[in-house]
């Protein structure tokens, strides 16, 4: 598989190191003819690692501030306003899974790191394999899926982690 894609942005440093991911793409069983560990093939291709990583990229994470974080079926929105003043507007499609614990009152960004493989991520799959079985059903919402999940933990100045499981993003400037 190689190593995960890390994108880790330390309030000192910016961009501390960013490795590329070969994506191996997904294994066939050839007894079934269906994709391996129960992971079904979406009818369109997902973004890619590369892909993901450029439009995080153009965030500026150090010193941001989360603003709001709103929840629908399908999509995590995360507002944040950069230390330029500049607010954005992430929407991680296809989310499998968020986590906020030990929150208190921080809210300014320290670092965010991208990667596909992660303990929150292998936590949310193991979930959803548990609960839905080795081959799970096909999801209401077209971009969700197991094969091309990534995970994203935003650190925060007091150390709390926002973790979010997800397949795409979108980042928007907002007004």
């Amino acid at each position: 598989q190689g190593a995960p894609l890390r994108l880790i942005i330390p309030v000192k440093y910016g961009i501390k190191h960013l490795k590329r991911l070969k994506d191996g793409g997904c294994k066939i069983d050839e007894k079934t003819g269906q994709p391996d560990h129960g992971i079904l093939k979406k009818k369109y291709p997902m973004s890619g690692l590369s892909e993901t990583a450029d439009a995080l990229k153009s965030v500026l994470w150090p010193d941001a501030e989360i603003l709001r974080v709103e929840i629908d079926y399908g999509n995590l929105h995360l507002s944040i306003r950069e230390s330029t003043g500049k607010k954005r507007r992430l929407i991680f499609e296809g989310y499998l899974g968020y986590e906020l614990v030990g929150f208190w009152d921080e809210v300014v960004v320290e670092q965010a790191e991208l990667s596909r493989n992660g303990a929150f991520l292998d936590r949310c799959r193991a979930s959803i394999l548990r609960r839905i079985g080795a081959t799970p059903f096909a999801s209401g919402c077209d971009a969700r899926g197991l094969q091309h999940a990534l995970q994203l933990v935003v650190t925060l100045g007091d150390g709390c982690q926002l973790c979010i499981a997800f397949n795409a993003i979108q980042v928007q400037d907002l007004v």
